[in-house]
This record gives C-alpha cells, sequence and structure tokens, in this order.
C-alpha cells in the first residue's frame, strides 16, 4: 500500500512489534520518500515499513474507518486492566473492605 499522499498532521495506525499492538501515531514531516512521526520513527512511503526495521519492526498504515475508535477502545482497554491487575494483588485486597471484596467476586463470576 502507497502512503503517498501522507501529509503533516495526518494520523495513522502504527502495528509494531512482536505482539503487534496498534496505536495512533501523528505524521511529523514527509520527505520523499519517509514519513517521519512525532516520536521520531521513519517509515518508507512506498509500502509503510520502519526504515532500517528488522523483524517484527513496525509500520504504519492509513487508518480505514472507524479503525481510529478501535485502537482507542483498545488502549483504553488495556489501561483498564493494568490498573486493575495493580489495584488486586494480595495486599492491596487484604485492605479492602468486605463489602467491596464480594462486589468484586460477583462481578468476577459473571
Amino acid at each position: 500500500m502507497s502512503l503517498e499522499n501522507v501529509q503533516p498532521g495526518d494520523t495513522l495506525i502504527r502495528t509494531g512489534g512482536y505482539m503487534g499492538r496498534r496505536s495512533l501515531v501523528t505524521v511529523d514531516r514527509t520527505t520523499k520518500t519517509q514519513i517521519v512521526t512525532g516520536s521520531g520513527d521513519k517509515f518508507r512511503k512506498l509500502d509503510g515499513w520502519l526504515v532500517g526495521g528488522e523483524l517484527h519492526a513496525p509500520n504504519v498504515t492509513i487508518p480505514k474507518a472507524g479503525e481510529v475508535e478501535e485502537v482507542h477502545l483498545l488502549a483504553r482497554r488495556l489501561r483498564l486492566v493494568r490498573y486493575i491487575t495493580q489495584a488486586c494483588r494480595p495486599p492491596q485486597l487484604r485492605k479492602m473492605p468486605i463489602d467491596t471484596l464480594e462486589k468484586l467476586k460477583e462481578i468476577l463470576e459473571n
């Protein structure tokens, strides 16, 4: 897929690394052959792959309809999972009131 028409300020989907996690990146500037994102990563306009990338290197694509919202929801979900995982460790659970623990149990059983 060609990214020739990408302009500074455009939002792209960055699919990165081994796990293929997706995130949003903003185009900072472009050259004749490359796209430079706000983080300084450089991607080829020809195919969207990271310049100098190796196996499992990230790439960028133009978002399809609804894909930006999907990435936002995924990021929100990951933040919530991380928060709950931290909050529900044994030391934190021992400090919670019994009614809170019962509500948590009820939620987890459903």
